[in-house]
């Protein structure tokens, strides 16, 4: 028998304790920053299309899987990036759709850097169906019951500046989730998100001829819920390989009255094979929070360029 109870105490985890879940969670995101901010359209100069699913805590009823489809592309003589990003989230008894039109703007920072603004502006479809549970007692049915729908705009603003060794990204999601009131019954029931704010910065180092080394941080934070923290260690080697991992660390910074804010750390381990015109990488997860007996999670990315650049005589190497 499916245990829901238990599904639902997982959702409930998700959804308030571990940081992440209003949003969706990636660990291959320092490879496509567009899942995280819109500033990050056309940044590879091309025409790009990327396509990604993961696998939460696998064997899990109601786990988290989320698929994403994002194509890009710099126009105007590389001054500007559009970029149409698709994205389905289901998590438990919810689900959200999403689709994000993104736009950057590229301003030259001195000889070598660059600085983009971004917008994206969408619509979201929130899902909740109570009726796919099955209870251990079926006489526990202390939840509200049914299927809801609740759609609403949204917008993403983002603000990233680079150079061809170290890059600064600031983004802020979910912009209009205090424009819409929470007293709208259904909304509280499919949804009640807050605003999203990821700070991310790297730089890349040679190591040797052959290898070359990119340590990343990106600092996750959504005001009432725990601060997400991922340290990220990749090394590229040949120009061909990307080979690392993560530590993935919830931290209570600002003394918010919430427990068990550590529940989402976890180890991940990636690698990604990269060519001038494509790319496929894979990553695994393991908790080490004591959420650790669901263990298994797994991301599966692949890109693709459909057209170059014709102004470049050779594909631009893009590390971040």
């Amino acid at each position: 028998m499916k245990r829901y109870l238990i599904l639902l105490s997982i959702s409930i985890i998700l959804c308030v304790e571990t940081r992440g879940q209003q949003d969706p969670q990636f660990s291959q995101y320092m490879f496509n920053s567009l899942v995280i901010n819109p500033a990050y359209a056309g940044y590879k100069e091309n025409l790009n299309v990327n396509a990604s699913y993961r696998n939460q805590w696998v064997g899990v009823e109601g786990a988290p899987k989320t698929q994403t489809l994002i194509v890009d592309a710099s126009l105007a003589k590389d001054r500007v990036g559009l970029a149409l990003g698709i994205i389905n989230d289901k998590y438990g008894l919810r689900g959200k759709s999403s689709g994000y039109i993104n736009y950057s703007y590229k301003l030259l920072m001195g000889e070598k850097g660059m600085l983009a603004l971004g917008l994206a502006g969408g619509i979201a479809q929130f899902t909740y169906d109570s009726d796919r549970a099955t209870y251990e007692n079926e006489q526990q049915t202390d939840f509200l019951n049914g299927k809801y729908t609740y759609m609403e705009p949204e917008a993403r603003f983002g603000i990233h500046y680079s150079t061809d060794r170290f890059f600064l990204g600031l983004s802020a999601t979910n912009l209009f989730s205090e424009v819409f009131s929470p007293a709208n019954s259904i909304r509280q029931v499919v949804t009640n998100r807050n605003n999203h704010f990821f700070l991310s910065t790297g730089y890349l180092f040679d190591v040797n001829e052959y290898l070359k080394c990119k340590p990343t941080i990106l600092i996750k934070e959504d005001v009432k819920g725990p601060t997400g923290i991922d340290g990220n260690l990749n090394f590229l080697v040949a120009d061909k390989v990307w080979i690392g991992g993560s530590y993935r660390y919830n931290a209570n910074l600002w003394k918010k009255n919430i427990t068990n804010a550590a529940n989402g750390s976890a180890l991940v381990a990636m690698v990604q094979f990269v060519d001038d015109t494509w790319n496929i990488g894979y990553s695994y997860d393991y908790s080490t929070s004591a959420l650790k007996s669901f263990n298994s999670s797994h991301e599966i990315s692949v890109g693709f360029v459909l057209s170059k650049n014709r102004s470049m005589k050779i594909l631009n190497p893009r590390y971040f």
